[in-house]
């Protein structure tokens, strides 16, 4: 009784198990620890809203919102509450928030796209009714709303296409690599690809510059000078491709340009725009928009008389843009780390994978999700949104097995507690997680049956648990 892990798994399973009671009165007798407050007030709304308590619930998963370790579910539970009061513009807002910490979370977009539309706002449902069918083709329920909402609709598509533009380049610092890493490892990003990692169809390629630039060819030779905010493009005419100046002027260019930034000033980096790409292509949160990228630009005139945008970037920038579009930023600082390392493990590893398309690895999740830099019309009004994470001490040996890089490692791992103090990454922490997974979930149990509680279903508190930090 005096142990609080033991209460809370307690708690759990009791929620687990539909005695919301008995969970509500253990959970009365944990103590207040600022690190798990987030947690423990949602598991108190659980076992409110299981005895129908819903005044108490919205307190606390308010309580829970302002804790800020847990948002998406909070926001989520929140939302279902408002829901069950009619509230629908209430229900939306709530919504939208727990989607904002996590894009991939559907079953949120889907009630958000349908308070949206109880509550009226028939474009804004519109909307989020196009994202649900473009990651799922045969979402009837998502193609019934859109086919209804159409007589509804007074603005043309185009205008309804989540599209966010910049206004300005970002202000962003410049990367400094540790002492003895003058030469860094570059790698070749393909930008706005199918979901199979091959470059989509693209006739011209729009791009703007934060600093002045000059345009490489495919032998190292300048073909043009540009200066700072200039929008230029790269168009495919008749099969041949041009590079376009803002004045119109033409030249031509074969195979492959590269823009080069030059930025003299210490505090701050170059950044490139390029506009109308695709992002997460085939998920819930795919969207076309212009994206900003640190490094160089690389445009490629292929084969099949296609133009495929390329990024180049040193090796610990593409970590800096892999960590925040795979994990939420919130997460635990272990785990951002752990992700840090996976990511330089993977890109290592599968370094070459698209070569057949010119480039190393694409942006989308048919490799590991690339971002751009956060957009500047949209900043982060949330206290838990920090769209550029910038995890200390990643910059280690990445994961080897008998002297060779481990082929496959999975793109998000929240989960898993790795040693970060250490210099050097070897499987068998990782295994020691997974063990440690295992453990605690064989605890839980035992837990139960000393407390004479009815068996549980193990895996659905796992669904409530991959909301937090630990290891489950």
């Amino acid at each position: 009784p005096q142990d609080s892990e033991v209460l809370e798994m307690a708690a759990e399973a009791l929620l687990a198990d539909g005695q919301y009671a008995a969970a509500e009165r253990i959970l009365s007798f944990l103590p207040q620890d600022n690190n798990t407050a987030g947690f423990f007030h949602i598991n108190l709304a659980r076992a409110q809203l299981g005895l129908h308590e819903n005044k108490l619930a919205k307190y606390n998963l308010k309580q829970a919102v302002k804790a800020g370790s847990h948002p998406g579910l909070a926001h989520f539970l929140l939302g279902t509450v408002y829901e069950g009061e009619q509230k629908y513009k209430d229900a939306a807002k709530a919504y939208e928030a727990a989607v904002d910490y996590d894009h991939q979370f559907a079953e949120a977009r889907v009630r958000w796209a349908r308070m949206l539309e109880l509550s009226k706002q028939y474009e804004a449902a519109y909307k989020q009714y196009r994202i649900i069918l473009a990651s799922d083709k045969k979402n009837t329920q998502a193609a019934q709303a859109l086919a209804r909402l159409k007589a509804h609709i007074t603005k043309p598509e185009k205008e309804l296409s989540p599209q966010p533009a910049f206004a300005e380049h970002t202000d962003v610092q410049p990367l400094v690599l540790p002492a003895g890493m003058d030469n860094p490892v570059e790698i070749k990003i393909g930008l706005g690809v199918l979901q199979n990692g091959k470059p989509a169809p693209r006739s011209q390629v729009t791009f703007s510059v934060s600093h002045d630039f000059i345009v490489n060819n495919s032998q190292d030779k300048q073909l043009a000078l540009g200066h700072a905010g200039e929008t230029w493009q790269a168009v495919l005419e008749n099969k041949h491709s041009y590079l376009v100046a803002p004045d119109g002027k033409k030249t031509a260019f074969k195979k492959l340009i590269t823009v080069v930034p030059s930025s003299d000033n210490p505090t701050q980096a170059a950044t490139i725009i390029v506009k109308h790409l695709m992002s997460g292509a085939g998920m819930s949160w795919a969207s076309v928009g212009d994206k900003e990228y640190r490094g160089k630009l690389q445009i490629l005139h292929a084969d099949n008389h296609n133009l495929v945008p390329i990024n180049v970037v040193t090796l610990d920038e593409y970590v800096q843009g892999i960590i925040a579009s795979e994990m939420p930023a919130g997460f635990p600082q272990e785990a951002l780390r752990a992700q840090a390392v996976l990511a330089r493990t993977y890109a290592l590893k599968h370094r070459g994978k698209h070569k057949y398309y010119g480039f190393d690895l694409c942006d989308a999740q048919n490799c590991q999700v690339y971002g751009a830099l956060p957009v500047k019309l949209r900043p982060a009004t949330r206290p838990w949104k920090r769209p550029w994470v910038k995890p200390s001490n990643t910059r280690t040996n990445p994961l080897r097995a008998c002297s060779r890089l481990i082929a496959e490692v999975p793109h998000k791992v929240p989960t898993m507690r790795v040693g970060m103090k250490h210099r050097i990454y070897r499987p068998c922490r990782i295994i020691r997680s997974l063990i440690g997974s295992i453990c605690s979930r064989i605890i839980l149990s035992h837990c139960c049956s000393i407390l004479r509680l009815p068996t549980v279903n193990i895996i659905s508190m796992s669904v409530w648990r991959r909301f937090d930090g630990r290891v489950w």
